[in-house]
């Protein structure tokens, strides 16, 4: 290795330390062909990517894995980092950078510890970040050095990092000890998250990209006394008001809207901003939520009610929208894991997926029973109260992507466009769709009651009265049906059709049940 960098000539390796003090002369010496970098922290805005608390403060360290997101470059060529060493206390670090540049007449290093860059350069500010229990994300992070300059090869440079986000410390009451927390979600009404800006006239600016911060957590249980820390990096901000706070647990759901709050707060770049988010009373228990499942493979696709979302991102499919020019709007929701909570109070459309033959219909669940979604080309009448052939879909499921695309106009697939949010029918690529289905639910294929269980009561003067349970049932639906009466022996029953033959007499209450069976096939 080192004849090969004897060879190169001005090919280098970079020794970078970080220290809050002064380099220790009794520290061994790099070789003469390696150019040694200190980065000198500073109190305030250059921090580090652990928070030790204190009783009313903040010290900063080094964390194992860190030396994936130091970035340094020589003439805007990116180093190779090699050879990562921490000191005990974790407050300074030693790593090793080569390069492989042409001789230049002025060489230019800089270094910057991010996870993601744009290629403009700009640090990517991320707006899901996987916090720990006692620190923020590292990789959420961002610091950047200022540019050195020099005439020639550098064996030698010293940056001093700054933090250019700003470090945030929530604190959650009012939860229930020993509950799992899987995710929470913090929206305000500025951007905090997007890019920072590191070139040209914008340069040390933010360019926005939501106002919306998901944390998630695999392991995270409340502990006693219904406290939990959550940490966060975010775009600096003065005086942002927050728009919810939602907490999704194994057992509740916690949303606290815009309403509940009456305060604005400041999130000042490079220091850690602590405040308290009390969510007592706004715990909604689980089990009063419809859950809705990741249908992962075409094997457990069967009918029922479902919400249609981006696979990848936090939309669902809404109803139809547009003037001559019809989609399907979005909706915004929060997944936690493979699964969807939706109260009787969220906006998100549902939808009934029924067999047709091979095929399959899809319809709006929640307000309009016959309102068939066609292929959503670009095109006008992409919807019908009338079933037919243009109306059906094929759905294949791998891993979780479900492919819906029009039994009639194959080339035409439904996805969800990030750039102009809507759902749609394209023959061009857009972001894949998935399916989750209402939990515990079988509803019966192509087959409807306007009750499932139907009670009725009898006197002298009612006989006539009695309509009966009404039921749909299409031609394409190969299941039997069968029907029982509980009660007062009013009359006897058809099992197979449902008709009761009363016998004229007897007054009283009985129950009739329609119960489907297996598909004949």
């Amino acid at each position: 290795m080192k004849r090969a960098l004897y060879i190169i000539g001005w090919a280098a390796a970079l020794l970078l330390v970080l220290s809050g003090c002064a380099k220790d002369k009794s520290e061994p010496q790099p070789e003469v062909y390696k150019r040694t970098v200190q980065v000198v922290l500073t109190k305030g805005t250059d921090t580090k990517t652990a928070i030790v608390e204190g009783d009313d403060k903040a010290s900063y360290v080094w964390t194992e894995g860190d030396e994936q997101y130091f970035n340094v470059w020589e003439n805007t060529v990116k180093g190779e980092v090699s050879g990562i060493s921490y000191s005990s206390d974790m407050k300074k670090a030693t790593l090793t950078v080569q390069f492989a540049t042409q001789a230049a007449d002025e060489y230019v290093y800089t270094a910057t510890f991010a996870k993601e860059s744009s290629n403009s350069g700009n640090l990517k500010i991320q707006g899901t970040q996987k916090p720990e229990l006692a620190s923020y994300d590292p990789s959420a992070d961002l610091m950047i050095a200022q540019s050195l300059s020099s005439p020639s090869v550098k064996n030698a440079l010293q940056f001093t990092l700054q933090r250019v986000v700003s470090v945030n410390k929530m604190t959650l009451k009012g939860l229930s000890e020993g509950e799992k927390i899987n995710k929470v979600e913090v929206v305000f009404d500025k951007a905090v998250s997007g890019y920072y800006i590191t070139k040209g006239d914008n340069a040390g600016t933010y360019s926005s990209e939501g106002k919306k911060i998901t944390l998630t957590y695999s392991e995270a249980v409340v502990p006693a006394g219904g406290t939990f820390p959550v940490y966060y990096v975010a775009i600096p901000n003065e005086n942002a008001s927050f728009e919810s706070v939602s907490v999704y647990t194994d057992k509740n759901i916690y949303i606290k809207p815009s309403s509940a709050f009456s305060k604005t707060i400041s999130f000042p770049i490079g220091y850690v901003t602590r405040f308290n988010m009390d969510m007592s009373g706004h715990g909604v228990p689980v089990s009063d939520s419809d859950i809705y499942t990741l249908v992962s493979s075409e094997a457990d696709l069967e009918p029922g009610e479902y919400i249609i979302a981006a696979a990848e991102l936090d939309y669902a499919m809404g109803p139809l929208a547009g003037g001559s020019t019809k989609y399907h709007s979005s909706e915004e929701i929060t997944k936690v894991g493979n699964t969807i909570s939706l109260d009787n109070t969220s906006p998100v459309i549902t939808w009934t997926l029924a067999k047709s033959g091979s095929n399959w219909t899809i319809k709006n669940s929640k307000t309009d029973d016959t309102n068939f979604g066609k292929y959503l080309a670009w095109s006008s009448g992409n919807s019908s109260n009338v079933q037919q052939t243009a109306y059906n879909w094929t759905i294949s499921i791998s891993s979780g992507v479900a492919e819906i695309a029009s039994a009639q106009t194959t080339n035409r697939v439904l996805q969800y466009n990030a750039g102009s949010p809507r759902f749609a029918c394209y023959e061009g690529t857009q972001a894949d769709i998935a399916l989750y289905k209402k939990s515990g639910e079988v509803l019966p294929l192509g087959i409807s009651f306007a009750e499932e269980e139907y009670t009725f009561t009898l006197n002298s003067a009612e006989y006539a009265a009695f309509t009966g349970q009404v039921v749909t049932m299409e031609d394409s639906d190969s299941r039997s049906v069968t029907y029982s009466m509980v009660g007062d022996a009013l009359g006897t029953i058809n099992t197979s059709t449902g008709a009761i033959t009363l016998n004229g007499t007897n007054t009283g209450t009985a129950t009739v049940t329609a119960t489907v069976g297996a598909d004949a096939t």
